[in-house]
């Protein structure tokens, strides 16, 4: 048993020098490495994300094979139309706004990367947001500017709403060996009443979408199946959205001003009229959904098969 054991020593002591090799190898190649603290224990894992393009995954001590991101999953298979149609419809509003002046290949490469860049600030914003949260959480008093403020008073009231939970970490890691995954949860709390732990997911997007569903039954099934910490515990999950939209038009009685639009079906309807110039802005609003965990875990289950099967080889064979 001795033997045994300095064995199994050696063999970490090993695999911790070879991962950490490979640490610094990537932040030599410009790769952001944060440490990510690991739910139900006190070690951590290694979030790795690209500089420019690339996928984002993970480095888990005592896990030999590098873990790929719940969201590099199921955005590298499944496709977002949501997200394909809003990229679209940015690109067709700022030709729109050229219509019959020549571009030059510089102009329209900015076209081409109006997407990214609007992408890249929102997900600047949503990051602000989830560290004021944070530190909310963690009972401190963080200086909110006035752009967030109705970000932050619809969270105290989602939070208000759900006061008894009590709220165990924040950025916390999770990830399943067996299937090959790894993420980092927004916030995990533990409901008194139950003993259930609820997983929740901070968005600041147009909606809540089936991509966050997803996520979070990921999420939760990885959790489920962590039987070292969380053997006995029910599982839930919820998707919580900070709302903003665009201000709209008020007449002198405050009532919004209306107009009549056609639909692309050649339907009459009336809409708000936009404040023009306007971008969209926090309300102190908020909405949320439970997870279906059993459902929505296995479509991730799903998805990852589909990824897997996708990387299979196969010979072909021609006949000339």
């Amino acid at each position: 048993m001795g033997r045994y054991l300095e064995r199994a020593r050696l063999f970490q002591e090993q695999q911790a020098k070879k991962q950490q090799a490979r640490i610094d190898e990537l932040r030599g190649e410009g790769y952001t490495v944060n440490e990510i603290p690991l739910s139900g224990g006190s070690r951590v894992m290694y979030q790795c994300t690209p500089s420019e393009s690339g996928q984002r995954f993970y480095i888990v001590p005592g896990v030999e094979k590098e873990l790929d991101s719940v969201t590099t999953i199921v955005d590298g298979t499944v496709r977002n139309r949501t997200l394909e149609k809003v990229r679209s419809n940015t690109v067709a509003a700022q030709l729109e706004k050229r219509i019959g002046k020549t571009l030059s290949r510089k102009q329209l490469d900015l076209i081409l990367g109006e997407p990214d860049r609007i992408m890249t600030e929102a997900g600047d914003i949503g990051t602000e947001v989830h560290a004021q949260i944070d530190a909310l959480l963690r009972g401190e008093s963080p200086e909110i500017s006035e752009y967030y403020e109705p970000a932050i008073e619809g969270w105290l009231k989602w939070r208000a709403l759900f006061g008894s939970w009590t709220w165990l970490a924040s950025e916390c890691g999770i990830y399943n060996e067996e299937v090959g995954y790894a993420g980092t949860v927004d916030a995990l709390f533990s409901d008194p009443l139950t003993g259930d732990l609820i997983v929740c997911d901070w968005k600041t997007s147009a909606g809540i979408y089936e991509s966050a569903m997803t996520q979070l039954g990921a999420y939760a099934y990885a959790l489920e199946q962590d039987r070292q910490n969380y053997h006995g515990h029910g599982i839930r999950a919820m998707v919580v959205r900070l709302v903003k939209d665009y201000p709209y038009m008020k007449d002198e009685s405050g009532h919004f001003i209306m107009e009549e639009r056609i639909s692309k079906k050649g339907n009459a309807y009336k809409a708000k009229v936009r404040v023009p110039g306007s971008e969209k802005q926090f309300e102190p609003k908020v909405e949320y959904a439970w997870v279906d965990v059993p459902h929505w875990s296995q479509h991730f289950l799903n998805i990852n098969s589909v990824r897997v099967g996708n990387k299979e080889k196969f010979k072909k064979e021609r006949i000339r």
